[in-house]
């Protein structure tokens, strides 16, 4: 059994903050242009996390202070999120910005999975 480190602590707190910055974003409307389909094609480009320096404002970024190793290994498992799953898995249809905190929850819930005995 492997016990949560608090490296792994710090990480889940970056991604968490993530995740309510993004649905803040989505939820002023701002980011109505940032589609289901847009951010499923930025997924699967060549960053991903170009695209939302561009789209959102630089608080996000102060805010959930986001790592070099977080924004890869959110990358790598956003594409795979995005190849495996229909965004409707996630009750998601419109807005892009909401996939991508639906994913980051989804991490941070598989993260703290218990296997039953």
């Amino acid at each position: 059994m492997r016990f949560e480190t608090e490296d792994d602590k710090r990480e889940m707190q970056r991604w968490s903050r993530l995740a309510i910055q993004l649905i803040g974003v989505a939820d002023t409307g701002a980011a109505d242009h940032i589609t289901v389909e847009a951010i499923v094609r930025e997924i699967d480009g060549p960053d991903v996390f170009a695209y939302l320096r561009r789209e959102l404002p630089g608080s996000v970024w102060e805010i959930s202070k986001l790592t070099d190793v977080d924004r890869h290994k959110l990358s790598r498992m956003w594409q795979t999120c995005a190849q495996g799953f229909e965004p409707k898995q996630f009750h998601i249809s419109r807005n892009g910005l909401l996939l991508l905190a639906a994913y980051l929850l989804h991490f941070i819930d598989i993260g703290h999975a218990i296997i039953p005995k």
